[in-house]
């Protein structure tokens, strides 16, 4: 999984947009009624953690969670578009090494984020629905998170604050995302994401070895309604 939300998940965005183009009609996509509509969506996630700057990796296992929020439509023209937005997403992962004797540890967080956005807009032969491509940056800040884990020799799992001063991550996150979308008519918006994180979010204290940044890798599917 590890390998697919590094490199998979954004290829397959990419040819999606490329096998997609035959389809889509030369007329620009007809606006909606609001200027500014308002999307709620709501998913889920698999979450892992990657190294983006280095060769050498330290893969870990994915993990689910959950992904909901809202994003604003701005547009500056017929089909580019601004999607700012605030969504609460969890994010973490399993590792498989022992750490201090310890095993099957699972890290979660759940991050406020702000994505930032810009998306093009391009028709199919329908003037109601459309397929979109976003991207941009988001900044993110860890509001809770529990870390669990078996010590060696006990069936009873135990758990600390993900966050606190003896835990594994730092709150703040910030990275780049990439969004494959279908849009039908105007109003139910079909989401395939992914997100690369690009600051450390595994204290150095918890990483093993020579490589010392590992980053939140998240991928998400989500359904979203807009008013």
């Amino acid at each position: 999984m590890n390998y697919l939300s590094k490199k998979g998940l954004p290829s397959v965005i990419l040819l999606l947009s490329i096998a997609t183009y035959p389809l889509m009609a030369q007329q620009t996509v007809v606006a909606p009624k609001k200027k500014f509509p308002v999307e709620l969506r709501a998913g889920f996630t698999s979450a892992s953690f990657d190294t983006p700057y280095n060769d050498e990796n330290t893969p870990s296992p994915s993990k689910a969670g959950f992904y909901m929020g809202a994003i604003v439509e701005c547009p500056l023209s017929k089909t580019f578009y601004f999607q700012p937005g605030l969504v609460l997403i969890s994010k973490g992962g399993k590792l498989d090494a022992d750490y201090e004797n310890d095993r099957a540890i699972t890290i979660n967080g759940v991050y406020l984020q702000a994505p930032l956005y810009f998306a093009v807009k391009l028709p199919l032969r329908r003037y109601d629905n459309s397929i979109n491509f976003n991207f941009g940056p988001y900044l993110a800040y860890a509001v809770a998170g529990k870390t669990t884990y078996k010590p060696s020799g006990s069936n009873t799992s135990l758990s600390f604050d993900t966050f606190g001063d003896g835990g594994p991550l730092n709150r703040l996150d910030a990275g780049l995302g990439l969004e494959f979308q279908f849009e039908l008519k105007h109003k139910i918006v079909f989401t395939l994401g992914s997100e690369m994180g690009m600051t450390r979010s595994m204290k150095k204290e918890w990483i093993s070895g020579t490589n010392d940044l590992v980053a939140n890798s998240t991928n998400y599917l989500s359904v979203g309604y807009k008013f």
